[in-house]
Parts: C-alpha cells; sequence; structure tokens
C-alpha cells in the first residue's frame, strides 16, 4: 500500500502542472488510497464495487453492478469525481485553488462528502493555507485510523506544496491532532 501512495503522490507532482483538469490526476491519486475489487463488497453498510463507488451510483449511470473490469473502474471514478469537483466549483474560493489544492479536496469529498465543513469553508474564503492544510490533516479523523491519517496527511501535503509551505512540517502524532482539534474543533 505504501508504494501505491507513494508513486500517486510522485506521479502527481509530476503530471500535475501537464494535466488540463483536477480530475485526471485525482483518478489516479483517490484510486490508490480506495484500492479496487471487481465485485461487489459491502463498504461501511452500502454495497459498493470498482473503486469504492455505490452501486446505486454505477447503476444509475449505466455501470455494471455485477462486475467492473479496472479500466471501466477507472472510467466511473473519473466520471464520479468529475461530479465532485462540479460540486465543490460551487464553493467560494473553489476555482481559484491551485490544481494540487484541488485534488486534495476532491480525495476528501469523494471519501466523505460532509467533511468540506465550515471550517474547511473559511479557510478557502479568507485564503489561510496554513490552517487549511492543518484541518485537513487533522480535523478529519475523530478515531485516529492509520489509513485514514497517511490519507488525510497525503491530501494535507497536496495543500501545502501548492502554497509553498514545508509538507514535512505537520505533526504527525496524536497529541498533535488533539491539541488542533481543541483549538479549531471538527
Amino acid at each position: 500500500m505504501k508504494k501505491i501512495i507513494i508513486t500517486c503522490f510522485i506521479l502527481g507532482l509530476v503530471l500535475m502542472p501537464t494535466l488540463s483538469k483536477a480530475t485526471n490526476i485525482a483518478t489516479t491519486f483517490v484510486a490508490g488510497f480506495e484500492g479496487y475489487v471487481a465485485t461487489p463488497y459491502n463498504d461501511h453498510g452500502q454495497m459498493s464495487i470498482g473503486h469504492g463507488l455505490s452501486v446505486v451510483w454505477c447503476k444509475s449511470h449505466g455501470y455494471s453492478v455485477t462486475h467492473q473490469s479496472k479500466a471501466v473502474a477507472l472510467k466511473a471514478l473519473s466520471q464520479r469525481l468529475d461530479e465532485e469537483e462540479a460540486r465543490l466549483n460551487k464553493l467560494t474560493g473553489f476555482s481559484s485553488l491551485k490544481k494540487r489544492a484541488k485534488i486534495a479536496l476532491i480525495s476528501m469529498r469523494y471519501n466523505c462528502p460532509g467533511l468540506i465543513g465550515p471550517n474547511i469553508r473559511k479557510f478557502i474564503q479568507t485564503k489561510d493555507w496554513y490552517h487549511l492544510s492543518m484541518e485537513v490533516a487533522c480535523g478529519h479523523n475523530p478515531h485516529g485510523l492509520y489509513g485514514l491519517v497517511r490519507r488525510r496527511f497525503t491530501e494535507a501535503n497536496l495543500i501545502r506544496l501548492s502554497y509553498g509551505f514545508n509538507p514535512m512540517s505537520i505533526p504527525r502524532d496524536m497529541d498533535a491532532f488533539k491539541s488542533y482539534k481543541a483549538m479549531y474543533g471538527n
């Protein structure tokens, strides 16, 4: 799994400046975290297929709900991320974000739409990139899940790289999470 994340991250750093749409690289980025399953599986109470796509969404968009090849799953994921980007474009300030920051927020929205809450909206509107990255890294993992920590830190690092901050300066321990959450809430 580490290889996939590192590969996606490096691929993103190399390809991002040349790709026109954020969802082109977001597809590779999200697929690296979501994994791939060709047949339907139970994913936290809903049936999913491919790269974590809801079976209901796939059926409503004309995709197979019994078996998906990896190529079809990536195409479906790309279409779904286009929809997520369109929803995020309605946020004040989202369209002016740099590409890496957009990819981070598209990934978050795909993973859990409710994560784009008032703090994230405020930091985007006020162009407070440091606190936006801290909110992404520290404000959205109430159970301290290791896989989610890696994903959120990677998303936060994309934001930090977009605006010239050192990505390694984000605190990496649960005490820092608790301190940040106590200060800014969830």
